[in-house]
């Protein structure tokens, strides 16, 4: 059977949860940095989107405020292609299994 194809929006909530490791609903920069530079991704790009999504500019994004961010992301870029949703799931799964055996 064919593995199902998963969608950067089904990815989203996963990709909070791992970056929202004190699992209090809200991201800091702080965790943002560490999750990033734990999954080996560069923050440039990263932390430009993340500012983009935090519209009360108080240097946190809260889980409204990350849900919001997606339609805004998909209307300006589109649907990302496969090799980032791959990438994605692969950075998710090193978030999730570092933070296991800590």
């Amino acid at each position: 059977m064919a593995e199902k194809k998963i969608t950067m929006k089904e990815l989203w909530p996963q990709i909070f949860k791992a970056f929202d490791t004190d699992n209090d609903g809200q991201i800091s920069k702080k965790e943002i940095n560490e999750a990033l530079t734990k999954a080996g991704v560069c923050l440039t790009p990263i932390v430009k989107i993340i500012e983009i999504s935090d519209t009360n500019n108080d240097s946190i994004v809260t889980k409204a405020e990350w849900d919001s961010m997606y339609p805004e992301m998909i209307k300006k870029s589109g649907e990302p292609p496969p090799q980032t949703i791959e990438f994605t799931k692969k950075m998710i799964a090193n978030l999730n299994m570092k933070s296991e055996n800590q």
